[in-house]
């Protein structure tokens, strides 16, 4: 909500998603995360909260391209700048 992005900002706290837990949901349950995390960006951009997607993975061959990072973040209403910050943000 708008408090937590505002104590965010403030704090230089970094949204983080992972993007091979979302790929794991079944439909029903991806769905419902992708709306939240609309909504949350929408609110991260209102409030100037920095946002980063990673893929933690366990093995090389589940790793993914950046470019594909950076479409998802495109998708989910991020601008082509913001997704690449996103994805090459180092924490």
């Amino acid at each position: 909500n708008q408090v937590l992005c505002k104590l965010a900002n403030k704090n230089n706290i970094t949204l983080l998603y992972d993007v091979q837990a979302i790929k794991r949901l079944d439909q029903s349950a991806l769905e419902t995360r992708l709306g939240r995390i609309q909504q949350n960006i929408g609110l991260c951009q209102k409030y100037k909260v920095k946002i980063a997607f990673s893929a933690v993975v366990s093995k090389p061959e589940e790793m993914l391209n950046p470019y594909d990072l950076l479409a998802f973040g495109t998708v989910l209403g991020l601008s082509p700048g913001e997704a690449k910050r996103a994805v090459s943000f180092i924490l």
